[in-house]
């Protein structure tokens, strides 16, 4: 268990590398001095403390120099940190000190900076590895297998790297690069005696050098001061020459003609460092374009160098046009093009390659049809050896086979659908089968009835015309049809009906009606007994609705006599009734049964009010919806009036009120 003072505390790995960092600096420094060059604790102190106030100028220009960069790049005020813009101002500012407040230290000078920069490699190995645990300072990507990639973890430059690079991809290391050059570089400048007397002018050169080429491989933001060079190239241009001044002239002093030959080889390494000053960091990624006319499309490249001038120069000027990285196809045709960057023509060339827009159109772009038809789509396109597929967005209406032949099938709508393979273009196709079969009936024929109803398929329309009085029994199930005058028969069943009435009307002893059925504007004074399922009357008139079970849904639009419940033997499912018409009934509109009460009952009324004798032992609020006033006379008779308005006027001559109650 932590204790409670430091439950919280938090430290990332950055932060506990950097800390590791200066501490080992700060101990190699003291113990190289007090314990192998034999210096007082008063002398340590004393450059400890010119160390600390060069460290505070260290981290101040280190901070300042990545602002600086970042601010002249984008105008944004952002701080990082860059060790070079920070080390070599620390430096100077270590040795300023002193030379004028340590003077009696003149002469082991560059003892004591020897020293100090073996204390600056290792610190800075340290702090390395804690870029490489923070995922700063990353690398470009890289197939080899050092190259790393980073988890999806908090403060992981994972999603930095993808973005920039795409998913997945592994990248060099450069931080642990770095890391194992600054040991290998420790341990041999702190074993090597021959080496280790100069160890601060070879760290200055060989870290100069070294960051100068793991600059070319590192694919974080480098920012940019001047073209082709990164802002630590330029410093590590800096540390190149402070070392390689001070190497020649301490071997120049000294006359080691010995050692004149390794002054040329320094020389050598100087050049070939700042030869890359003057190449271009640019490379071509794609070098043919395919356009069409008036496409345009980017010049694709490969740079870390910001403000770049890149001009495109084409030899056919009626071919392609460039504006800046932007080419642009003006008719159809191929030609080259140079790419000059910053007034300097790259070896390779591009080829732009022109064509004509494809276009694919089908002509006309819908139909109207019947049933059992066939149709043949007429393309038109410029397209080469086109490659045609076909889809419809309902084969049960219109089929499509491979070659573009339509097969219509039923009443309905589709749309053919047409790719081209080769350029991917899409041209769609839509088919109306809309001419319905319309069956007309105008005599009381049970066997041609019987063969309409046997033929009629979704979409088709049955019309019964006329006075039509059969002596058969008439059943008619899942279809629509439309009743143009008057309709007889003994008995009649409607099951998934959808009963239209232009002055149309029903005759019959016994009406059942199930499913879901609809009479709309039909007129019949015989009762409709309602079996099972969800039935609609809407703008019709009719008599008595005889209710035969439970779970049905009824909706009124219209005008009903009353409706019964007395048929119901058993009542398992919930009965739903929505008035919105009349029930002519007023005084008497339901004709309960003891089965029915307030739980399987939903009643709600939205048309004329009306009345009903309630049970005695009936709830009140059997009614789900409906103001209403309830009248108590005797303690358990009452009539519940439900009103539209509560302050509609109701008037009582059989009773006598002794009190109203408002509900």
């Amino acid at each position: 268990m932590l204790p409670e003072f430091i439950k919280d505390f938090f430290i990332d790995s950055y932060t506990l590398l950097a800390i590791i960092g200066v501490l080992s600096l700060i101990l190699y420094v003291i113990l190289y001095l007090e314990k192998k060059l034999n210096y007082s604790r008063k002398r340590v102190n004393k450059l400890l403390v010119i160390g600390a106030i060069s460290g505070v100028i260290t981290v101040v220009f280190a901070l300042l120099f990545d602002l600086l960069v970042h601010y002249l790049k984008s105008g944004e005020v952002r701080f990082g940190v860059t060790f070079l813009g920070g080390v070599i101002p620390g430096l100077i500012c270590f040795t300023l000190l002193n030379y004028y407040f340590n003077k009696e230290e003149r002469e082991n000078f560059k003892e004591i900076l020897g020293v100090l920069a073996r204390g600056i490699i290792l610190g800075h190995m340290f702090g390395r590895i804690g870029c490489f645990l923070a995922g700063c300072c990353y690398g470009v990507p890289t197939d080899s297998v050092f190259g790393v990639v980073y988890p999806d973890i908090p403060y992981s430059p994972r999603g930095e790297i993808f973005a920039k690079y795409g998913e997945g991809v592994a990248v060099h290391p450069t931080q642990i690069y770095e890391a194992l050059f600054l040991l290998s570089l420790f341990l041999v400048l702190h074993f090597v005696p021959k080496l280790r007397e100069n160890s601060f002018v070879i760290y200055l050169f060989s870290y100069g050098v070294f960051r100068f080429f793991i600059e070319f491989i590192r694919g974080d933001d480098r920012g940019s001061l001047i073209p082709f060079l990164s802002p630590s190239q330029i410093l590590s241009f800096i540390l190149i020459v402070m070392g390689a001044v001070v190497l020649l002239y301490r071997y120049y002093q000294k006359k080691e003609h010995k050692m004149k030959k390794h002054i040329w080889l320094v020389l050598l390494v100087l050049v070939f460092a700042l030869s890359g000053c003057n190449k271009v960091d640019f490379t071509l990624t794609k070098t043919k374009y395919e356009l069409y006319v008036n496409e345009s499309a980017d010049l694709e490249y490969q740079t870390k160098t910001s403000n770049l001038k890149i001009e495109i120069k084409i030899e056919d000027e009626t071919i392609a046009s460039a504006n800046e990285i932007t080419i642009k196809g003006l008719s159809a045709g191929e030609t080259k093009a140079k790419v000059i960057v910053n007034e300097k023509e790259q070896k390779q060339e591009i080829t732009i390659v022109v064509s004509e827009v494809p276009y694919l159109r089908v002509e006309p772009e819908s139909k109207n049809t019947t049933r059992e038809e066939e149709l043949t789509l007429n393309l038109v396109t410029n397209i080469l050896s086109p490659v045609y597929t076909y889809t419809s967005s309902n084969p049960s209406v219109a089929s499509v086979n491979n070659q573009g032949v339509i097969h219509t099938h039923t009443y309905g709508n589709a749309l053919i659908t047409v790719r081209e393979a080769n350029t991917n273009l899409t041209v769609t196709f839509e088919v109306f089968v809309s001419e319905a079969k319309v069956l007309v009936l105008e005599i009381a024929d049970y066997n041609l009835l019987s063969e309409y109803l046997n033929s009629f398929q979704e979409g088709d329309i049955l019309i019964l015309q006329g006075e039509l009085e059969f002596t058969e029994e008439l059943e008619f199930s899942n279809l629509t049809f439309i009743l143009r005058g008057k309709l007889i028969a003994p008995r009649m069943t409607f099951n998934n009906v959808s009963l239209v009435g232009e002055e149309g009307s029903l005759e019959s002893e016994d009406i059942k009606v199930s499913g879901n059925t609809t009479f709309k504007n039909i007129h019949s004074t015989s009762n409709l007994n309602i079996d099972s399922g969800s039935i609609l009357l809407e703008d019709s008139d009719l008599g008595n609705i005889y209710l035969n079970n439970g779970g049905i849904s009824l909706i009124n639009k219209g005008s009903l006599n009353q409706i019964d419940f007395t048929n119901i033997t058993s009542l398992d499912d919930v009965i739903n009734i929505v008035n919105y018409g009349t029930i002519k009934e007023a005084n008497d509109a339901l004709i309960l049964s003891d089965l029915i009460n307030k739980d399987n009952l939903t009643f709600d009324n939205r048309g004329e009010y009306f009345t009903f004798e309630e049970k005695a032992y009936l709830n009140k609020d059997l009614l789900a919806n409906g103001k209403k006033r309830t009248i108590y006379q005797d303690g358990y008779n009452l009539d519940t009036v439900y009103l539209r308005d509560i302050s509609s006027s109701v008037s009582y001559t059989h009773l006598t009120l002794p009190t109203i109650y408002s509900v």
